[in-house]
């Protein structure tokens, strides 16, 4: 059976824990006019997760929504509506279906800056990343949503319809990859099979020394 480890370390992550009282600051939230309101939303439901601030300092028990239209959280307080700012630079989104983890700080890519968020759905040398720019609610299938392997630094668009895509990307291990595909039956039907790839891409790396 098929595994995948959604970034079991990373996806918690490291920081001081603070209280209500202190969290807003440290995610540079300010209050939402009643004209402002409004957005393109990852989920229309407000689900309590938690995010990382400044100094890596983390708010947990947040009830938020992503906005990616204004790629920055809408956060239920005290009765009240809240906007971060550039402070937040990850955050944790436990729908109780699945477990979603964002971060930014990537190169720029497909007119996305550094200040985009991205689900990060596998965590290693080489990273799996994916934007989403459509309501989960509208996508015609899971998947939707553009794929990209950060490999030395660059950002590669990738495709599950298109295998080439990705082994093009790791292309200095081909072969190798090639016979994981065959051996492991891998399909490319969702995500995890990439994410796997990619974690025997980096296993089998580091047993050669990085070479």
């Amino acid at each position: 059976m098929k595994t995948f480890r959604y970034l079991i370390g990373a996806i918690f992550m490291l920081g001081a824990s603070l209280t209500h009282g202190q969290d807003l600051a440290v995610l540079d939230a300010k209050p939402i006019l009643q004209e402002q309101q409004g957005g393109n939303f990852l989920f229309d439901t407000y689900y309590t997760g938690s995010v990382t601030g400044k100094y890596g300092q983390v708010v947990e028990g947040l009830s938020f929504r992503f906005d990616m239209a204004g790629n920055r959280l809408e956060i239920q307080h005290n009765d009240s509506l809240f906007v971060t700012g550039d402070a937040v630079t990850g955050f944790t989104l436990p729908t109780g279906t699945a477990l979603y983890y964002f971060e930014r700080g990537f190169p720029s890519a497909q007119g996305a800056t550094a200040k985009t968020f991205y689900q990060v759905l596998y965590d290693g040398n080489l990273r799996l990343l994916k934007h989403f720019v459509v309501p989960i609610k509208d996508q015609e299938e899971a998947g939707a949503g553009q794929l990209f392997i950060l490999k030395d630094g660059k950002m590669h668009p990738v495709s599950l319809s298109n295998k080439e895509s990705f082994l093009k990307v790791l292309a200095d291990e081909r072969n190798k990859m090639n016979y994981i595909i065959k051996e492991s039956q891998f399909d490319f039907d969702q995500e995890e099979d990439l994410a796997i790839l990619l974690q025997e891409y980096d296993a089998y790396k580091a047993g050669r020394g990085g070479n």
